[in-house]
């Protein structure tokens, strides 16, 4: 409370400091809250991090003078998500910009297992170890400045000057194994900080700059359990160089390049890599009505590192068989798209993206190089070491795109597109050298102020040259909104959406300690679906007063049913969950003191786990607030 107090004293005298100025002013809002909770809080408010200990304040301050002028802005302090951001210009030759914000997440464990002839199996454990664990709260901020001098007599000539740090602290889940796997926490301290200096310079209709960015990474995350021992204190440096320039806007072809380098080295494992780029980009419009953009893009990467890590107390992990250089790769594309007017109701776009990978060094696991058994319960028959998980020493990528916009008779508009992805090979085996991506969307005005929105999205990836994995997904969502705009005093609309998700690959379970030793199951499905409802309203009523309210609903079902033997049926981490929000408020604006405003507000959470009601949770909140402009 002690923060909020100081802030309510600033914005109380903030006024009469500001009287003196040419141009100034102030808006502020205190909000008071309240919440009341039951249940797994980390679900139900996993996104909501906000403190709910007594009162928030936000802060806007503007003041502009003959030669200089000053915006501040503060939201939500004493929340626990506050952000804000400053910008002073002095005159024409210093610019001085700034930003933070803090972000806290709420999180919690979430349990599940698996069922196993129709008797559920929860997995992870929780027990007397870790059963009582109050909430884990991550909290990351984020904080920024940067300067800009103009050089006397050339205001398109700068040089620049930038601060940037990140900071991650706090809880977050995490597990071990002592004769099962069990729940525990982890403890994350993670720093990021950049130090940057740049140029910027006019040069013949056109625009040069160039950057230079020291980062330092230091990772201090431990595990709470004292017996785990791991290694800690990752320390890394890394420098980015960038080189661009651009002609100008009024150029019959704009043409943007850039040259850009990347270095990190690391003293945990005697890392070392590097990254050098080239872009260049161009437009063309031969005509009012088609327009043409091309990009090619160059990356070459090399990592150097050790095999075993030495953490901050000198202790060795691994075993240190010599420097690995891991994976370096050489990176080629071209991207080409172009877009035709036809009229003013019909256009159309296409597209096409040509990528090259390649690989100098590729790590390769034979699958159950340790047996010697090779035929499975489904029948099929693999010789031993013949099947690899090895990743490609080089991949080819062709896209192809299409699409149109149009409009129809009764003003409604539609739209679609389509794009197809063709590999020589994927990247590992068990991933898409094969995918389809379908999307359209249609808007139709209804009579009676009704708007009927409807649209589709596909996506279908598959491998077709594994025979070993022989993996395939879907996904598919289908949207629908209907909207009234009703009369200036009332509005209201209601969407749904459905989304479907299917995975199927073939696995292999089972190791010498299961019963499970041959079993590859063909087929294998993971399936996730979604429906989710939603609704809005808005209604004006007298003497100044404004109701508002939104909600929504969601059913999510996902498992993965397996059949491991003839007497093991088994589905894998099931889930049937239900989230209901709702939320409601009543703003007043006093005709007679336009410059003030009111709002109570109730919102209601609630997280529903059909499987494991130790998941399930509620929270109400209510807030208060009243803001004013001097």
């Amino acid at each position: 409370m002690r923060l909020l107090t100081a802030i309510l004293v600033l914005a109380a005298t903030l006024p009469s400091y500001v009287q003196s100025a040419e141009n100034y002013s102030v808006d502020t809002t205190v909000r008071l809250l309240d919440l009341d909770y039951s249940g797994n809080r980390g679900l139900v408010q996993e996104y909501d991090g906000k403190q709910y200990d007594g009162g928030e304040v936000d802060i806007n301050f503007s003041n502009v003078r003959k030669r200089a002028y000053l915006d501040l802005v503060l939201n939500g302090i004493n929340s626990g998500n506050e952000d804000g951001y400053f910008n002073l210009n002095l005159g024409s030759y210093l610019a001085v910009k700034g930003k933070f914000s803090i972000l806290t997440h709420r999180q919690a464990h979430l349990r599940n297992g698996i069922i196993n002839n129709g008797v559920t199996e929860w997995r992870p454990y929780i027990t007397t170890l870790n059963a009582d664990m109050p909430g884990m709260l991550f909290k990351r901020v984020e904080s920024e400045a940067r300067a800009i001098f103009s050089l006397p007599g050339n205001p398109d000539r700068e040089i620049t000057a930038g601060f940037w740090q990140e900071n991650e602290t706090g809880d977050t889940p995490d597990s071990y194994y002592s004769g099962g796997l069990k729940l525990t926490r982890g403890m994350v301290d993670r720093q990021t900080r950049d130090l940057s200096l740049g140029i910027n310079a006019g040069i013949s209709e056109g625009a040069f700059s160039a950057d230079y960015t020291q980062r330092l990474f230091e990772d201090n995350s431990t595990q709470s359990a004292t017996f785990i021992d791991m290694p800690t204190a990752s320390r890394q440096k890394m420098a980015f160089q960038d080189l661009r320039f651009h002609n100008g806007a009024g150029a019959k072809v704009p043409v943007t390049a850039a040259l850009s380098a990347r270095t990190r080295t690391s003293a945990y494992n005697n890392y070392t890599g590097s990254a050098y780029s080239a872009t260049l980009a161009a437009a063309y419009k031969p005509n009012k009505k088609t327009y043409l953009t091309a990009k090619f893009y160059g990356r070459t990467t090399g990592v150097y590192e050790n095999r075993s890590v030495v953490d901050a107390k000198g202790k060795v992990w691994g075993v240190n068989r010599g420097p690995s250089t891991q994976i370096d790769r050489y990176n080629l594309s071209g991207d080409l798209k172009a877009r035709h007017v036809y009229s003013d109701k019909l256009s159309f776009k296409a597209g096409y993206n040509y990528e090259n990978n390649y690989r100098a060094h590729v790590a390769t696991s034979s699958y159950r190089e340790s047996l010697t058994r090779s035929t499975y319960r489904d029948g099929s028959d693999f010789p031993a070491y013949t099947h690899k998980n090895t990743i490609a020493t080089q991949n080819t990528r062709h896209t192809l795109s299409a699409g149109f916009d149009a409009s129809l008779p009764f003003d409604a508009e539609f739209g679609a597109g389509y794009s197809k992805v063709m590999a020589n090979r994927a990247v590992f085996n068990g991933t898409a050298d094969d995918e389809d991506r379908v999307d359209a969307s249609l808007v139709v005005p209804l009579p009676a102020k009704l708007t009927l929105t409807l649209s589709a999205d596909y996506l279908g990836e598959k491998n077709k040259r594994d025979d070993f994995i022989n993996m395939s997904r879907k996904e598919t969502s289908y949207q629908t909104a209907l909207e009234w705009a009703g009369t200036s005093r009332f509005s209201t609309g209601a969407d749904y959406t459905y989304q479907r998700n299917t995975n199927r690959g073939n696995s292999l379970w089972g190791s010498s300690g299961t019963t499970f030793i041959n079993a590859r199951i063909v087929g294998a499905l993971y399936r996730n679906e979604n429906n989710i409802i939603g609704y809005h309203a808005a209604m004006k009523l007298p003497r100044g007063f404004s109701l508002d309210g939104n909600g929504s609903y969601t059913i999510s079902r996902s498992a993965q049913p397996d059949t491991l033997s003839e007497t093991a049926r088994v589905i894998f981490a099931p889930t049937d969950i239900r989230i209901a929000r709702g939320a409601v408020s009543l703003k007043y604006l006093p005709a007679r003191h336009k410059d003030l405003t009111a709002r109570l507000g109730y919102r209601r959470d609630q997280w529903i786990d059909k499987m494991d009601a130790l998941n399930s949770g509620w929270a109400n909140m209510i807030d208060m607030s009243v803001s004013a402009k001097f």
